[in-house]
């Protein structure tokens, strides 16, 4: 009897466990949600901070974090940070991107995204080369749609700003992602992703007048893998095409692989 007793506890177990794991779930859920808005981030580290196909590190190591608070209307405010170097000269360590949008997706698959990013460099102080306090901050408006159609999304969004980097040059940049989710039962969700962005505007024609550039373009082709407990990974080759290599000659801007490891919460 003890043992047909032991069996059947046994055999119950990974019942109740189920059932506390999801009732842990559920709180934790709970727990995540302020007001209506939904709360969660990620941390990354990568060997290489790359931005629109430059590297924004110096081709070091960047450790980033990212806050997310998605209201249950679309309405949704972000914070990015990581750490920086623009190899030019000054101590700029450090970048804080605020954001506050809207995004909607419909049945259908469409989506739209719009809102105003705000890059900030708190540690940007004295350039010892000119002499004058460099001011980097500045201003993007974006907006964008997508759509998914199965195991296939496109996403395609534009950016603007009146002052690229303090320089008060404006710029646009067009940004297109692809990506296929493999389909199939497996315990790793892969994902094969592509990516292409044109820069141009007035921050790239004026510098880039004596070499005949207007505007540049930067690829991407890559795998990202989301593992179990919100833990995931991506390797992507990296590059700019010709006329943005000759542009940013300093960061010598061939193509690369860069391997970055996340952990979701």
């Amino acid at each position: 009897m003890k043992k047909i007793l032991t069996v059947c506890a046994l055999g119950l177990l990974p019942l109740f466990s189920t059932a506390l794991l999801a009732e842990e779930a559920g709180k934790e859920a709970e727990k995540s949600k302020v007001a209506g808005f939904e709360l969660s981030g990620n941390l990354t580290a990568m060997n290489d901070y790359v931005s629109r196909g430059i590297s924004a590190s110096d081709h070091r190591p960047a450790l980033q974090g990212t806050f997310n608070a998605n209201h249950e209307t679309g309405f949704y405010v972000s914070l990015f940070a990581s750490n920086v170097d623009f190899k030019n000269g000054d101590h700029t360590a450090m970048e804080l991107d605020p954001s506050v949008g809207y995004t909607k997706e419909w049945e259908s698959g469409w989506s739209v995204d719009m809102g105003i990013l705000q890059y900030l460099y708190p540690l940007s102080s004295h350039n010892p080369l000119s002499n004058q306090t460099n001011h980097l901050d500045y201003r993007e408006y974006y907006m964008g749609t997508g759509l998914k159609v199965s195991n296939t999304s496109l996403k395609v969004k534009y950016y603007y700003s009146d002052d690229n980097m303090g320089s008060g040059f404006s710029s646009s940049y067009v940004d297109s992602q692809l990506a296929y989710e493999i389909p199939g039962e497996r315990s790793v969700k892969t994902t094969l992703k592509g990516h292409y962005g044109l820069a141009f505007g007035d921050y790239i024609k004026i510098p880039g007048a004596g070499l005949g550039i207007s505007q540049f373009g930067d690829y991407s082709a890559g795998v990202a893998l989301d593992f179990a407990a919100g833990f995931g990974a991506e390797l992507d080759y990296i590059g700019v095409d010709k006329k943005g290599r000759d542009l940013n000659t300093d960061w010598q801007d061939n193509g690369r692989l860069v391997l970055s490891v996340s952990k979701s919460f």
